[in-house]
């Protein structure tokens, strides 16, 4: 049981109940020569091909919204596994 749903009933909408929940990975691939915000950045900007003014603006947000803000210049070794 979840949220008093149970996750393992067959007849279970699978795909609706995905859209509710996420995933987060123990580790990380994280740049280690590059700071917090770079690493926000690369893969907008060099898979997504989005201009950097917008992935900054973007990935300011994010960052705003979980708390990581202050730590923008901080390069992955100086972050807790938390954080990262």
């Amino acid at each position: 049981m979840y949220h008093d749903v149970d996750i393992t009933d067959r007849k279970m909408n699978v795909p609706s109940y995905r859209t509710k929940v996420g995933m987060v990975f123990q580790s990380f691939n994280l740049f280690n020569n590059m700071t917090v915000l770079e690493n926000c950045l690369v893969g907008q900007v060099k898979v997504l091909k989005k201009d950097k003014v917008e992935a900054r603006k973007k990935a300011m947000m994010y960052l705003e919204k979980v708390g990581m803000a202050p730590y923008i210049n901080a390069k992955p070794k100086q972050l807790s596994g938390g954080q990262k």
